[in-house]
């Protein structure tokens, strides 16, 4: 469940983005600066997401390891 939920959140990162595309080249018009700040934050959100997503299911399979092995000795 919680990789379906970071699924559903990376693809929304990509949207958000994707939807940003035209507001950002407006911006450029008025505020370069501005307009460079909200296309790197919404890059970062979105390998945040990403490299989230990873490192959870990294995160599960060591403590899937961690109690199989605690498993083995009991």
């Amino acid at each position: 469940k919680d990789q379906q939920a970071m699924f559903h959140a990376y693809t929304n990162a990509l949207d958000l983005i994707r939807a940003l595309v035209p507001v950002v080249e407006q911006l450029k018009t008025y505020d370069s600066n501005l307009a460079d700040q909200v296309t790197r934050a919404a890059t970062s959100v979105t390998l945040n997401v990403r490299e989230g997503s990873k490192r959870a299911g990294r995160d599960r399979r060591e403590e899937r390891s961690r109690v199989g092995h605690t498993h083995g000795r009991e």
